[in-house]
């Protein structure tokens, strides 16, 4: 894609601002024909009783029935992921939230966020649903969650031979159930990856009610920076309009997101 940006400056020094001080600006995007992503890398899948192995080039992951989801992600020889990505409802309330009474309305998705299962609590273990393809592997878990009335979600990974892996998370809506605060997977990396780069709106956080302040670039900050620094701990440092996103240590290792299709 291509970004036109439009700026205006003062011409002279004011009271107010120097010469050359912005005072608005704007973008257009203009986007080419999407190219769906395509591998032809090698991978060799391996079942166990209670696991399921995918080995690909410089890469293995780990799928487990006791412990259902993705338990490991091995690149490069090392561990990329510090527990099982689940799927998350939930966010820390802001000021907003707490004046309607958000926590309150929607308390049974943080609930569903902390409790989900596989089970349904009928049998002890469940495999996941697995479909192997030409070039990739597809892992699939179903998440029940303690909700009234009753509602679950499917997370998949398709896993490709370059250790690329597409995640998936669907949801069918339930009627009577109250809206979500967040729809999406907590990871969680170890405290090394502490570096963010990101293709997307910045360099501030933005969130669907402010984004015309923000531009579409590539930024990067530490973690530390990018935890907004409000007098009330609240729900901060959000990114909107993300294309890639890169959590990498000091060495530059680590991971790297895309949004939506993998391009």
């Amino acid at each position: 894609e291509f970004a036109v940006t439009i700026s205006f400056t003062l011409k002279k020094d004011t009271l107010w601002a120097k010469a050359g001080h912005e005072v608005a600006f704007g973008q257009k995007i203009y986007k080419r024909a999407f190219v769906p992503y395509n591998c032809e890398e090698d991978l060799t899948v391996v079942r166990g009783n209670w696991n399921l192995g995918v080995r690909g080039k410089n890469f293995s992951a780990l799928f487990s029935a006791l412990r259902p989801g993705l338990t490991s992600y091995v690149y490069s020889g090392r561990e990329l992921i510090e527990a099982v990505p689940m799927p998350n409802f939930w966010r820390a309330p802001i000021d907003n939230d707490r004046g309607n009474q958000m926590q309150h309305r929607y308390a049974q998705w943080k609930i569903a966020s902390m409790y989900q299962t596989v089970n349904g609590g009928e049998k002890p273990f469940i495999y996941p649903d697995v479909e192997e393809k030409e070039h990739s592997v597809s892992v699939s878990y179903r998440y029940y969650m303690p909700t009234v009335p009753k509602s679950s979600c499917v997370l998949s990974y398709e896993v490709f031979g370059d250790g690329t892996i597409k995640t998936t998370l669907s949801y069918e809506a339930v009627p009577g159930l109250a809206d979500m605060p967040e729809f999406g997977v907590l990871f969680k990396l170890n405290a090394d990856f502490d570096r963010v780069k990101w293709y997307g709106l910045g360099p501030e956080e933005t969130y669907a009610d402010r984004q015309k302040g923000a531009r579409l670039g590539i930024y990067e900050k530490s973690v530390q920076e990018n935890l907004a620094k409000y007098l009330v701990p609240q729900e901060c440092g959000n990114k909107c309009g993300v294309r890639w996103a890169e959590v990498t240590d000091r060495k530059g290792r680590g991971m790297k997101l895309y949004g939506g299709e993998v391009g």
